[in-house]
């Protein structure tokens, strides 16, 4: 669902006015149309928030790689120390002790768990805001049969996160 003040947030003429919010600089009030805005002028907010928002969604999406390698990695880790911990469980039951010691590697392994499922969470919960901010711009880019192409530039910053970064560069936007 659209509504006008999406409109204006990529509109050139929506200025922020104290105590009103958001109107329209050509009447000086919140938006008034239903549908379409025949007086918006989309040039550098445009721009501008289309750009950020494909550089948060490819960033996000560069990022995959990384989040499954941390999953499996802490997976595996995980499943071999509560491995471990069976094992010693076996071994120190056969030889008369019972102690405390398998239970608690058990209960390491398992938080490992967390570590492996936790990213993967953070980055499904990125990529649908991500992605769903972008297919806001392109639903309105479609409305006023506005197209765009770009390119994306990887960008690799070392000591940041995330590391691999994208910036878009070339963005040409069709009217």
């Amino acid at each position: 669902m659209i509504k006008p003040i999406d409109h204006c947030q990529l509109c050139d003429h929506m200025e922020i006015v104290p105590g009103k919010g958001p109107v329209c600089s050509l009447i000086n009030e919140k938006p008034r149309f239903n549908g379409k805005c025949y007086d918006k002028k989309y040039d550098e907010k445009l721009r501008v928030k289309l750009s950020n928002a494909i550089e948060s969604y490819e960033t996000v999406k560069y990022s995959k790689g990384d989040v499954m390698l941390n999953l499996y990695t802490y997976l595996t880790l995980g499943a071999v120390v509560m491995g471990g911990a069976y094992f010693l469980h076996r071994f120190l039951w056969e030889s008369g002790w019972l102690l405390t010691l398998p239970l608690i590697v058990l209960v390491a392994g398992f938080s490992l768990l967390g570590y492996a499922l936790g990213p993967l969470r953070k980055y499904k919960s990125q990529m649908e805001i991500t992605k769903r901010r972008l297919d806001k711009i392109i639903e309105l880019l479609r409305l006023y049969s506005v197209s765009y192409s770009h390119d994306i530039e990887l960008v690799k910053r070392r000591h940041e996160t995330p590391e691999k970064q994208v910036r878009c560069v070339n963005l040409v936007i069709e009217k």
